[in-house]
């Protein structure tokens, strides 16, 4: 990145259209297979924060954060919900393990009565997170950037 130019960020917002949720189901199901070899995967909570990590054996396959609201995302309402960041280590990308993570997380807020907005924040020179995002149903609604101060995300449209 060059010196004084800011990095956009691309804002994501779960898209929850009946229609779109049959067609992610289908997707859903081919990932679960991806998971036949994986046998820890859950949710920790702490505090206001989570995470979810998938383990093949023992070892980290993949893991994302996500929180409730925060000064961070000025542009989060109550009970809105942040994903990331999300991390797939490199033995395992290319698998479906994020869209999958990223599903498993939108089910656990459906379970816990979490029914607001669902946001992600992806670099927009991250491309396979993108991808990744829309695989799971995930829409851009607004191009952000991060302050130097206090590193908080705005939106610029």
């Amino acid at each position: 990145m060059n010196e004084g130019k800011k990095e956009l960020y691309l804002l994501y917002k779960y898209d929850k259209n009946p229609e779109t949720e049959v067609i992610l189901e289908n997707k859903y199901i081919q990932s679960i297979n991806i998971l036949k070899r994986t046998n820890i995967w859950g949710i920790i909570t702490f505090n206001n924060a989570y995470k979810l990590t998938i383990n093949d054996k023992t070892e980290l396959a993949h893991e994302s954060l996500f929180m409730k609201k925060c000064f961070k995302f000025p542009f989060m309402k109550k009970g809105d919900i942040i994903i990331g960041p999300c991390l797939t280590l490199p033995n395992y990308r290319g698998q479906g393990l994020y869209p999958f993570a990223i599903k498993e997380i939108i089910s656990w807020c459906k379970k816990m009565n979490i029914e607001n907005n669902i946001y992600l924040v992806i670099a927009e020179s991250n491309r396979s997170s993108r991808r990744g995002a829309e695989k799971a149903g995930f829409i851009i609604i607004n191009i952000i950037i991060k302050t130097k101060i206090l590193k908080i995300y705005k939106c610029i449209k």
